[in-house]
């Protein structure tokens, strides 16, 4: 029998930490980019016209503003009502 010890997500995922450096050099050229998201906003690059269609067709209002050739969008759920659930 045996028994595995649970990690800590750091230690599962430590091989997967990289510089900045060493991730912009596995970037092809005509690759497509998901720049990143955080605190409830996505960011796309504006030329990504496929992320872009895939969002606005996730069957949420999708709010969006461009700045510095990114857009910055912003999907407003809402929580479900608990008798629904």
């Amino acid at each position: 029998m045996g028994v595995m010890a649970k990690q800590k997500w750091q230690d599962r995922y430590a091989d997967k930490v990289t510089t900045a450096a060493k991730a912009v050099a596995c970037v092809k050229p005509g690759d497509r980019v998901f720049v990143g998201s955080g605190a409830g906003e996505l960011q796309v690059l504006a030329d990504n016209h496929g992320m872009l269609h895939l969002f606005h067709k996730c069957g949420y209002p999708v709010e969006s503003s461009l700045e510095n050739n990114i857009f910055c969008l912003r999907i407003p759920f809402k929580k479900q009502d608990a008798k629904t659930k």
